[in-house]
């Protein structure tokens, strides 16, 4: 009997699945078992204790709990992708075809590239699907075929173009067609225990978890998601972004469920551009590889940036006296995740009040976000910087304070995650240094003891910020 392979990378979820939809239905027409496989690299996970590695390993664990409630397992293969498959091969006889939605981009792209070579060289069917993204790299382009720089003209074709339907799983049908693996993932699945530590206290996995979030934004959220998220004391975002990054949910599912949705306006309108920047972003990064660690406007690869190693630990730390950007990095720091507004805010201090190279910014977020997207975190790092491609003019300069003060005027935020300020008046949380003695004696708190004074002046590093770009 032939056996079908279902490789997941990023894609941990039944429904909507392309490449499995499309092994489901090579099993049903050549009356194939099917059998689920994961290649854990070490490598990758070497020397690193960032939430983005616990919640991924969390996620892998919880998917093959589901696949043994379905009557199978997860088959995990350790070492790099040809070392896994020469031993996964050796195991499991009689492998036909191998289905797998692909990366475009990077490592993964490599990867792919040369187990694809390396299965068909031993007479096995291979079958690539693009699965992450809305529409691929390749699918939203000029007329003469090139490539968008900018954002505007790219939404407007990716607005035009028509979304995929979401592909229907039967579950009955799956479970009729898995098999157990031949071998045991034991080995795997402690290495992926040791990697996950506590992730499954800290969060909910799972396609139920993810559909139930979604359903509860698209219902609750998204008629006032215009207004309402760019302030980060609301629950006013969708939330769905690590589900998105991990696969537990399809950008399909996404946008059927916001496009099912009648009379939200602008608020719906607004979402889904959001969408498109995913898409965009990674339509950059696919068709200019480069900008993974060189800025994609030449007039800024030879920036001088300034390499204080002490202020880089207050930003990561969340200890920079600036209580908006405290709070920000503390919230990543806590729980793997940060409020997209406040994204752009630490990124451009960092960048234009500590003139701290983009790089060091962008490496930190992908250790600690759950939801870390390179293509999307390395273009609004960029963005933040003024160095990317349709970036923020480099003369505007985000004022912590204003923004502030601005986005969370009662100090809600900043009190719940820099919880030194909590007996601050709102009056004068944002600028905690200017409190008299008496007022800081009122709220039991001493600035430069308790909470520390900004080393910086926003209004001079905002000017030197600027003279540092047009030099």
């Amino acid at each position: 009997m032939k056996t079908a392979v279902m490789w997941v990378r990023r894609d941990f979820r039944f429904q909507d699945n392309t490449a499995l939809y499309h092994a489901l239905s090579y099993c049903r027409e050549e009356r194939a078992r099917l059998i689920f496989v994961f290649q854990l690299n070490p490598s990758l996970f070497k020397n690193s204790s960032g939430l983005r590695h616990e919640h991924f390993a969390g996620t892998v664990l919880h998917f093959h709990e589901r696949l043994k409630k379905l009557g199978t397992e997860l088959a995990v293969f350790v070492g790099d992708h040809e070392k896994a498959f020469r031993k996964f091969l050796k195991s499991e006889q009689g492998i036909s075809a191998l289905f797998f939605n692909g990366d475009e981009t990077g490592f993964g792209k490599a990867r792919d590239v040369e187990t694809t070579q390396m299965l068909q060289a031993e007479g096995i069917q291979v079958f690539q699907y693009q699965d992450a993204f809305l529409h691929g790299a390749e699918e939203i382009k000029k007329s003469d075929s090139a490539v968008y720089k900018v954002f505007t003209p790219y939404y407007k074709k990716w607005r035009a173009e028509k979304f995929t339907k979401p592909y229907h799983i039967v579950f009955d049908e799956l479970k009729q067609a898995v098999k157990r693996p031949a071998e045991r993932p034991d080995k795997g699945l402690q290495q992926l225990e040791k990697y996950a530590g506590s992730a499954m206290e800290k969060w909910e996995f799972g396609e139920k978890a993810a559909r139930k979030q979604l359903l509860h934004f698209v219902q609750h959220k998204l008629n006032d998601y215009e207004s309402s998220r760019d302030y980060p004391a609301e629950d006013g975002t969708s939330r769905i972004s690590r589900f998105l990054k991990t696969g537990m949910l399809s950008p399909r599912t996404v946008i059927a469920a916001v496009l099912q949705e009648e009379d939200l306006g602008s608020s719906k309108e607004t979402f889904m551009k959001e969408l498109a920047w995913r898409d965009f972003y990674h339509s950059i990064l696919v068709h200019f590889p480069s900008i993974s660690d060189k800025e994609f406007s030449e007039n800024y690869q030879s920036l001088d940036w300034n390499k204080n190693e002490q202020q880089f630990e207050q930003w990561a730390q969340g200890k920079t006296g600036f209580p908006i950007i405290d709070a920000a990095m503390r919230q990543l720091n806590e729980e793997g995740w940060m409020h997209n507004r406040m994204r752009m805010l630490t990124a451009s201090f960092l960048t234009k009040d500590y003139l701290i190279d983009w790089r060091l910014g962008e490496a930190y977020f992908a250790r600690q976000l759950v939801d870390y997207e390179a293509s999307s975190n390395i273009g609004g790092w960029q963005w933040a910087a003024s160095v990317g491609t349709d970036a923020v003019p480099y003369f505007r300069v985000f004022n912590p304070v204003t923004q502030s003060k601005k986005f969370d005027r009662d100090g809600e935020y900043i009190k719940k995650y820099v919880p030194e300020l909590k007996q601050v008046p709102a009056a004068l949380i944002h600028e905690p240094w200017k409190m008299s003695e008496q007022e800081q004696e009122k709220a039991g708190i001493v600035i430069g003891r308790d909470y520390p004074v900004p080393e910086i002046n926003h209004a001079v590093q905002r000017k030197r910020a600027i003279d540092f770009f047009k030099a």
